[in-house]
Order: structure tokens, then sequence, then C-alpha cells
């Protein structure tokens, strides 16, 4: 059980509000608090969603100086259903 300190214009807004809702004050702010935790506790970073996927492909490599080289083959592949002979580096 916590206790919150509120201005009495927030009170007014909360009651209000609460009202406005349909909800008992206290649903009102559980509703509210729910809200608030899941909206900061689920900001991740692109790379914090990425990471069970960032690096798990085999057999590509790791840096992106080749991507061209490597969506070319991809694509022609896929369009003529076989590969094409890579030059030797």
């Amino acid at each position: 059980m916590r206790s919150v300190r509120l201005s009495p214009e927030l009170e007014k807004r909360l009651k209000q509000a609460a009202e406005a809702a349909g909800e008992p004050v206290s649903a009102f702010i559980r509703k509210a608090v729910e809200e608030r935790c899941e909206a900061t506790l689920s900001k991740l970073s692109t790379a914090e969603l990425l990471k069970e996927f960032i690096g798990s492909v085999n057999g590509r490599p790791t840096d992106s100086s080749r991507y061209r080289d490597i969506l070319t083959e991809v694509l022609v592949e896929k369009h003529y259903g076989k590969r094409r002979r890579r030059k030797s580096a």
C-alpha cells in the first residue's frame, strides 16, 4: 500500500476524471499507474528489440561492406532459381 500527497487542484481533477470514467478514484489511480509503468518499461531501444535477430544469420558477413553483393546474389538466386558463381576475394 502506498500513500501519495496531491495538490488540492490535482485531487479535484482526479475526482473529476474518475467520475467521468465511471470508476472509483482508487481504481482510476491503479489503472493510471499500471499504464505509466507499462509505457515506461516498454520503451526499449531498437537494438534491445532486435537483439535476438542481430547476428543470428549464419554464413553471411557480419559487416555491411558486402551487402550490395549479397543482396544481388540473393535476388538473382530468387529470380533464376540458382546462384551465380562468386568471384574469389
